[in-house]
């Protein structure tokens, strides 16, 4: 309750990723990202920093590559919708 105490957290998505059973590499990109995940399915939605949706995918796959050549550098959201669970995570195209 001090007015002059900052409070800090670390966020990532390793936690929210492990839960899901997905890997998303590499991060920050230059071109593209990879996911990797069981053969559960999972719905994909990119967003850019304005909120425009850029990519809806939905993903059956074990591993699938999702190319960002056609954006410009910047900060994106993918949105991971598997199994009634959704996850964000920020990715950093260079």
């Amino acid at each position: 309750n001090n007015p002059s105490s900052v409070r800090l957290e670390l966020i990532t998505g390793i936690e929210e990723l492990n839960a899901l059973g997905i890997k998303l590499y590499p991060n920050p990109t230059s071109d593209k990202i990879t996911i990797e995940s069981d053969t559960k399915p999972m719905q994909l939605r990119l967003v850019d920093a304005m909120g425009t949706v850029l990519k809806e995918l939905m993903i059956r796959d074990e591993k699938k590559e999702i190319s960002l050549s056609d954006y410009p550098t910047g900060l994106y959201f993918l949105h991971i919708n598997k199994e009634n669970k959704t996850a964000s995570f920020k990715i950093l195209k260079l």
